[in-house]
C-alpha cells in the first residue's frame, strides 16, 4: 500500500496535535489540582462525585446538628443544675425548721424560700443562643413572645431577688412538647428539656407551687403563738415533696447525660463517615501530582522526539529527489 508524503505529512501532524492537547490537559490538571474540569470530560466519574457530595452535605448538615444537639442539652444541663441545687438548699432549710428556738425564726426561713422561687423563676426562663430552654416549641425571645415562667400575684421585679413583694403564683406558657433534629438517616436527637420534664406542672408535681407551698407553710409557723402550735407534720410532708423534687431534677439530668453521650457517639460515626467521603471524592476528584509530573515529562520528550524527527523528513525539498 502506497502512502503518499502528504498523508504522511497529515498523520505527522495530527499525532504531534494530539501530544499537544494532552500536555495542555495535563497542565490544567496541575495548576487546578484536579482530574477534570468539565463534567463532558469524565462523565461517569462527574455523576458519581455530584451523588458523593450530595452525601457530604447532608453529613456535614448532621454534624452541625449533632453539636446545636450537645449545645442546647449541655445548657439545659447546667440550668437543671441551678435548679437542683435550688431545691437541695430548700431541703436544707426546711430540715433544720423543726429545730428553730423561736418560732420568729420561721419568718426568716420563709424570706429565705421566697428568694429561692424567685431563683427558680429565673432557671425556668434560661436561654440560650436567643433561645428559651424550657418552652418547649415556643422557643422565641421577642418582645410580642410571653417568657416560658412568670410570676403572678402581688408586684414582682425578678431582677431584684431581694425585693420584698412575694410570689403568688407561677404561671407557664410553655407546650410540653419536644423538639427533636435529624443527626442521620432516621436518626433523631433531642434538641431540649421541656418544662414539664424539668419543672413538673399539669399532672406532675410542679416545682414552683411547691416552693410557694412551703414558704406559706413556713409562714404560718413563723404566725404561731409557740412552737408546740407549729404544724411540724405538714413541714415533714414538704420536705417528702421537696425530696421527691429534687430526685426529678437528678433523673432528668441523668436522661440529658444520656442524651449527650449519644450524640457525641452519633458525632464520632457520622465524622468517620466525613473523612470516606472525603477520601472517596478526593480519588475520584484530585489529581494523583506525583503521576501527572511523570506523565507530562514523559509527554513532553515525546514530544521533543516528534520534532526532531519531523526535521529530518518533513518537508522534503527538490534536492532530496535529486540525490
Amino acid at each position: 500500500m502506497r502512502i503518499s508524503d502528504n498523508t504522511f505529512g497529515l498523520s505527522f501532524l495530527s499525532n504531534i496535535n494530539l501530544n499537544k492537547q494532552r500536555i495542555d490537559q495535563l497542565q490544567i490538571q496541575l495548576a487546578t489540582g484536579k482530574r477534570f474540569s468539565r463534567p463532558s470530560e469524565q462523565p461517569v466519574d462527574a455523576a458519581m462525585l455530584m451523588r458523593f457530595q450530595q452525601l457530604l452535605d447532608k453529613n456535614q448538615q448532621y454534624i452541625a446538628n449533632a453539636d446545636a444537639s450537645k449545645s442546647y442539652l449541655e445548657a439545659s444541663l447546667n440550668a437543671m443544675k441551678d435548679a437542683q441545687d435550688i431545691f437541695q438548699q430548700a431541703m436544707e432549710i426546711v430540715s433544720v425548721a423543726p429545730n428553730v428556738f423561736r418560732v420568729d425564726e420561721f419568718a426568716l426561713s420563709a424570706t429565705e424560700i421566697d428568694n429561692l422561687l424567685r431563683r427558680l423563676v429565673v432557671v425556668g426562663n434560661a436561654s440560650f443562643n436567643g433561645k428559651y430552654l424550657f418552652g418547649g416549641t415556643q422557643t422565641a425571645i421577642t418582645e410580642d413572645s410571653p417568657q416560658p415562667y412568670f410570676a403572678t400575684g402581688d408586684t414582682v421585679d425578678l431582677s431584684d431577688l431581694l425585693t420584698p413583694e412575694r410570689i403568688i403564683e407561677v404561671e407557664t406558657t410553655t407546650d410540653g412538647n419536644a423538639i427533636e433534629i435529624p443527626v442521620g438517616e432516621g436518626i433523631s436527637a433531642r434538641l431540649n428539656v421541656t418544662g414539664q420534664e424539668a419543672f413538673g406542672g399539669d399532672e406532675g408535681l410542679d416545682a414552683f407551687l411547691l416552693l410557694r407551698d412551703i414558704r406559706e407553710a413556713l409562714d404560718e409557723a413563723a404566725s404561731a403563738e409557740s412552737l408546740a402550735d407549729v404544724d411540724k407534720e405538714a413541714l415533714s410532708e414538704l420536705m417528702g415533696l421537696a425530696r421527691q423534687a429534687y430526685t426529678r431534677f437528678i433523673t432528668q439530668m441523668q436522661f440529658v447525660g444520656g442524651q449527650i453521650d449519644t450524640v457525641d457517639a452519633i458525632r464520632d460515626r457520622l465524622e468517620d463517615d466525613k473523612l470516606e467521603l472525603e477520601n472517596f471524592i478526593s480519588l475520584k476528584q484530585d489529581t494523583d501530582i506525583a503521576s501527572a509530573v511523570v506523565d507530562l515529562q514523559r509527554q513532553q520528550t515525546q514530544l521533543e522526539a516528534a520534532y526532531k524527527i519531523g526535521a529530518n523528513i518533513l518537508p522534503k525539498s527538490l534536492v532530496d529527489f535529486l540525490r
